[in-house]
């Protein structure tokens, strides 16, 4: 579920680097113009946000049972700690 509501932030964060030629610094420079809010992951074992990671750059949640996902937006994929 998270993953899926991963998607539109995975693509403004794209379409941001696009525009700019670099990663946002963080979630809140894509509201308003790429997202109107930044919506939430979900009923997560910690949060129910999702983080960002701009250094690497990633997008990353922590799942009910299975540790923490991340997106990164280099390799277009995702991962997990498990």
């Amino acid at each position: 579920m998270a993953q899926h509501r991963a998607t539109p932030v995975i693509s403004a964060v794209n379409r941001y680097r696009s525009e700019h030629g670099h990663y946002p610094t963080n979630l809140n420079e894509l509201v308003p113009a790429y997202l109107p809010s930044i919506p939430h992951a979900g009923f997560t074992r910690m949060s129910r946000d999702f983080r960002y990671y701009n250094e690497r750059p990633q997008l990353y949640f922590a799942g009910m049972f299975h540790g923490v996902f991340a997106y990164d937006f280099p390799t277009e994929s995702w991962r997990t700690n498990e």
